[in-house]
């Protein structure tokens, strides 16, 4: 189905767009974005950006209103990137008493990684690197970076597993409590 060109003028035919479009839009943004809120103020910031451009600079494909869709996501996401912290985001859960069990195996999982996959899964997951960062910081590329992260969280997830620990999410840590 082709898009129909709106004028940013034209009130009735952006209003038909966003009525026919707005929800496969908030679904493709709602994948990236995990708030709601957040997705539909992406949604509209969507359709925002189509008045803005004009009838003439409409293509006649949906897809291309799902790859705006898609950018625009990607956009809110470095937007609210979320900054490394000092101190831990949940106080309650940080204060509980650890357990040496859990943390022996966390050691020896993360002393089971190969050097390289460790050194990613820090930079990552503890310092909050991106893939793009941690790639110049190691002298790699962030494809690089992305494929030794992954490797490296399903290689200590699997010992962690191995050693009778799942790991917990933050959904399950607050239903635990």
């Amino acid at each position: 189905m082709a898009i129909r060109p709106a004028a940013s003028e034209d009130v009735d035919g952006l209003r038909g767009l966003y009525r026919c479009y707005a929800p496969d839009v908030y679904v493709c943004v709602r994948r990236l974005v995990p708030n709601h809120e957040d997705a539909e103020d992406v949604t509209q910031q969507v359709f925002l950006k189509l008045a803005a451009r004009g009838s003439g600079a409409y293509p006649r494909s949906p897809a291309w209103m799902l790859r705006v869709a898609r950018n625009a996501a990607i956009d809110h996401l470095r937007h609210v990137r979320a900054a490394p912290r000092t101190e831990p985001i949940d106080r309650e859960l940080a204060a509980e008493p650890v357990d040496p069990d859990r943390v022996r195996s966390l050691r020896a999982a993360f002393a089971g990684l190969p050097p390289a996959q460790r050194e990613v899964f820090l930079l990552r997951a503890v310092a909050g690197l991106t893939p793009g960062e941690a790639a110049a910081r190691l002298g790699t590329t962030p494809g690089a970076v992305n494929t030794s992260y992954h490797r490296a969280r399903l290689a200590t997830r699997q010992a962690l597993e191995a050693s009778g620990w799942t790991p917990m999410t933050r959904t399950d840590a607050a239903a635990s409590t």
